[in-house]
């Protein structure tokens, strides 16, 4: 957000700053109304999956929440130094809480002027990455991303959902849930949603940015501690799914991913995981020594629709086969991976050697031959309890 003196008249700047959000901010509240009742029509049985209910301003009340109004950011007197306090408590559950919807304005509008960029500041990104710690992507939306067409002019109160539903993007869904590409919400959600990270990896990137408070940068600290101790250590399934994360990025999720004690289900389905990115996520989610179990609750692994192929796939498969193996694991997913015949039995190894509780493993949509699907039926003939799920030959 755009940042105005705090000696400006209170009542200026309001009046100023409704008719910036009007205008620049409605415009997006409708398309995304839009969007969600189209997919309420036209895919009701994907709806609940890609979190992307029918919801207009007919049918729910909502609130819009901007934090500039609290969080006094020049010199502070005893007055604003208690507000910012009082509004610290609480405020990081708006970013983090799963069922908000964060709105990130990276671009600011070019009349507004500023003296960093979105990038730079200190409170951005850790709105930002708080706000990514266990939201779906579809909650991390960059707005400053793309131009809206022009008929989303932001009149949303006079529309009721059949309008709203007709003037959707109308992105058609996928046998696999996934949405084509080039519609707007695939390209404000891919690149925007930022990886969890620890909170010694927060405090390193947070030492980069700029604060108008130079002080902020401490709180800040331990406020992402805080936040991301409690909402990844609570949370139970997380998908990160659909975003194009590189090698580092998987790095800082399996190293945040060591603070998720109840997690029993995580998606990362087409987040971009080649065989560099497994290695650096397995890597880091083991901390470098795979001595002791981590994810000790997890039974659901999903990884479908990433770029595996071979040795990514026996990335995994040595870890899953190591003392570091989730012990609880039941479902191991990898369809649509690339993985041939050496990953195949890379796989096998693993399911010969360890994974105790493994009962379901997907393998359809790879590039194995019949010599790759006896070597993992082979191995599971010795689990009657285990069932594999491959292409049929």
């Amino acid at each position: 957000t755009a940042r105005r003196d705090h000696t400006t008249p209170f009542s200026f700047v309001l009046a100023e700053f409704c008719g910036l959000l009007l205008e620049k901010l409605a415009p997006y509240l409708e398309w995304l109304l839009s969007e969600r009742a189209h997919f309420r029509t036209s895919a009701p049985r994907c709806a609940n999956r890609l979190d992307v209910g029918g919801m207009t301003l007919a049918d729910y009340d909502f609130c819009v929440f901007v934090d500039f109004w609290s969080l006094y950011q020049g010199e502070r007197t005893a007055m604003h130094q208690a507000a910012f306090g009082r509004a610290l408590r609480r405020m990081d559950e708006w970013y983090g809480h799963a069922g908000t919807i964060s709105l990130f304005a990276t671009q600011l509008p070019s009349e507004w002027q500023t003296e960093r960029t979105y990038d730079e500041r200190g409170w951005c990104t850790f709105e930002a990455v708080v706000s990514s710690l266990a939201k779906k992507g579809a909650h991390c939306i960059d707005i400053g991303a793309r131009t809206l067409p022009a008929h989303f002019t932001g009149d949303i109160s006079s529309k009721d959902a059949a309008a709203m539903a007709a003037q959707g993007e109308g992105q058609e869904v996928h046998r696999w849930g996934e949405t084509i590409e080039g519609h707007i919400l695939p390209s404000l959600v891919r690149n925007s949603r930022r990886p969890p990270l620890a909170p010694d990896a927060f405090a390193r990137l947070l030492a980069t940015k700029q604060f108008s408070q130079p002080t902020d940068q401490t709180t800040v600290a331990g406020l992402y501690s805080k936040v991301a101790t409690q909402v990844l250590g609570a949370a139970q399934t997380i998908s990160y799914s659909f975003v194009v994360w590189q090698p580092a990025q998987l790095a800082d999720l399996g190293a945040a991913l060591v603070l998720c004690g109840r997690l029993s289900r995580l998606e990362l389905v087409r987040v971009g995981m080649d065989a560099a990115g497994a290695a650096a996520f397995c890597a880091a989610l083991t901390g470098g020594e795979a001595q002791k179990p981590v994810l000790q609750a997890l039974q659901v692994l999903s990884l479908h629709n990433n770029s595996l192929t071979d040795e990514g796939a026996a990335t995994i498969a040595g870890f899953l086969c190591s003392p570091a193996a989730p012990p609880q694991l039941a479902l191991l997913g990898k369809e649509g991976n690339g993985i041939g015949d050496t990953g195949f039995a890379a796989i096998a190894g693993a399911v010969e050697s360890g994974l105790p509780k493994l009962r379901t493993l997907l393998l359809s949509r790879n590039s194995a031959t019949k010599a790759g699907h006896d070597a993992v039926r082979a191995a599971c003939a010795q689990r009657p309890d285990l069932d594999a799920y491959l292409d049929s030959e």
